[in-house]
């Protein structure tokens, strides 16, 4: 693969990384694919893992949807997933119910 992302035998464009993206964490994973529709995957996914005030587990899944009208889908979604695992994951050792810490 050269430089720009093609293939040097076929020139053909060669998948980018986040096309397909798998993450497994503890008991969760996660898993998106490049549509047909578009060039690129426009969605993105967090998964963490934290202890509840109590000292249970919490498990945590974000799923974000690209919106494909945007000037950068996969930008923003990849941003939303990851400020929303970090909000979730700092908020739930707190106590604080998961839906008063999206506000």
């Amino acid at each position: 693969m050269d430089s720009d992302g093609y293939c040097e035998n076929c020139g053909h464009a060669q998948p980018r990384e986040r096309d397909h993206m798998e993450r497994e964490s503890g008991p969760v994973a996660a898993v998106s694919d490049r549509g047909l529709r578009h060039h690129r995957n426009e969605d993105s996914f967090a998964l963490g893992h934290t202890a509840l005030p109590d000292g249970g587990p919490a498990t945590l899944a974000v799923v974000c949807d690209g919106v494909s009208s945007a000037t950068r889908p996969d930008e923003a979604s990849a941003a939303a997933a990851r400020a929303a695992g970090d909000v979730l994951l700092a908020a739930l050792p707190r106590g604080t119910h998961p839906q008063a810490a999206m506000h």
